[in-house]
């Protein structure tokens, strides 16, 4: 049996449908392979046995997609209050994040200027074979922006996230100002070109891309 509460917040209507079977496990085995929002003391494959799901949608006139992803993203932190609740599968950034986890994100000052952009947004870093450093995101064209894609930098792993999440915050105050041609500063000896081109990975379709 399907139970479904309905709840209306700022003109958005809010329904929250109990689905009483698994989340699709093809849509899940990805995300739970490469989980970065999962604490080090719990077995993120327990999460393979859950045998129910919440379904959390929207409808509403709202069209600021950031207006209402701060709305979502406040909706589903309460009902991940259940005990029952392990995790968080936001599909947009593809992630599965642990449900504690998920509320410290989304109670921390998130508003229009300082969105959560951890749980909407997943960057993903990777060694190249020249020492070298690449990155790409997945979330940002349901925002209303394109993927940025960075092949390779020569920069620490975590200096290279935390610029990329200034980014981030950048975009979301100020709108899709990654204009093709022109350069950006990730530090004084590192000045990348910005052009808009196809991604290297199939079906992203146009990114940006930020090259030395």
């Amino acid at each position: 049996e399907t139970r479904v509460l309905t709840c209306k917040v700022r003109e958005e209507l809010i329904a929250i449908s109990l689905m009483p079977a698994p989340y699709p496990p093809q849509d899940l085995e990805g995300p739970l392979a490469t989980s970065l929002l999962w604490p080090g003391d719990s077995d993120l494959s327990s999460v393979k046995a859950h045998q129910a799901h919440l379904l959390i949608v929207m409808a509403g006139p709202n069209s600021d997609p950031i207006g209402r992803r701060l709305i979502l993203t406040a909706v589903t932190a309460a009902a991940s209050k259940s005990p029952d609740v392990m995790a968080v599968y936001w599909p947009e950034s593809t992630q599965v994040i642990h449900s504690r986890i998920f509320r410290d994100l989304a109670k921390a000052d998130t508003s229009v200027e300082a969105p959560p952009v951890l749980i909407w947004i997943d960057i993903r870093l990777y060694p190249n074979r020249n020492g070298s450093v690449g990155a790409f995101t997945v979330g940002l064209v349901p925002l209303g922006y394109l993927e940025i894609e960075i092949p390779q930098i020569r920069m620490a792993a975590g200096e290279l996230k935390s610029w990329l999440i200034d980014i981030l915050y950048y975009l979301m105050a100020n709108g899709p100002i990654l204009e093709h041609g022109q350069t950006i500063g990730a530090t004084p000896e590192h000045q990348l070109k910005i052009t808009h081109g196809p991604s290297r990975f199939k079906e992203r379709g146009t990114v940006i891309r930020l090259q030395e």
